[in-house]
């Protein structure tokens, strides 16, 4: 895992995209200055966006800031779950060129985000989710949107990381399950949004990994 939250998670020298067909529209883009410059302590400021992003759904995980960051930029190929995949249940899934992508077995590529901002412990996305955007398009698809992404220390132990956005959009269904997943592959458990447990006990179904 990284011993920094934001050595590179945007290279991923074992998943590098091919020329294959950009499925979520267009050639992929080049890093974002934010997010290629990016050093620990830099502050991005997300503005109003981020003050309207009043939904959120969170994880918690027995691992520390490092390790739990570590295990989402460098590992997400490893426990993202095979039902929010968009090219095939084997899709490799991984950070690289400012992008969340996923490369298919064929060799397709299809972006889930883009980067658009980084802090030392902090990930702003432009989520496309798993519906591809009309090639050309300027903005967002509507069942997208901007997500913020804070990794921070639990109440007692571990690490919480939550995902914040507006409106009840297609990335909350997503995000709830990238999350149970996420958290399954840490021994962690989903919390809800006022930090507690869904359940009331504080744990979620022991269930196999996604």
């Amino acid at each position: 895992m990284s011993s920094s939250l934001f050595l590179d998670p945007f290279q991923d020298p074992h998943a590098a995209p091919g020329p294959g067909a950009v499925s979520a529209g267009g050639e992929p883009p080049g890093v974002p200055p934010t997010a290629a410059e990016t050093v620990p302590g830099t502050v991005v400021d997300s503005g109003a966006a981020a003050d309207r992003a009043d939904r959120a759904v969170a994880v918690l995980t027995p691992l520390d800031i490092v390790d739990a960051a570590g295990a989402f930029l460098d590992d997400a190929h490893l426990w993202w779950p095979r039902a929010v995949k968009a090219t095939d249940p084997e899709g490799h899934v991984y950070f690289g060129q400012g992008q969340l992508l996923e490369e298919g077995t064929e060799g397709e590529i299809h972006r889930w985000a883009t980067v658009v901002g980084a802090s030392e412990t902090t990930l702003e996305l432009d989520w496309l989710g798993r519906a591809p955007a009309v090639a050309g398009a300027s903005s967002v698809p509507a069942e997208g949107g901007r997500v913020f992404l804070s990794w921070t220390a639990g109440e007692s132990a571990g690490t919480e990381l939550r995902v914040r956005g507006s409106e009840a959009a297609r990335w909350l269904g997503e995000w709830t399950a990238i999350l149970t997943a996420y958290g399954r592959f840490t021994g962690g458990r989903m919390l809800d949004e006022a930090g507690g447990s869904p359940d009331g006990t504080g744990r979620e179904g022991n269930g196999g990994r996604s």
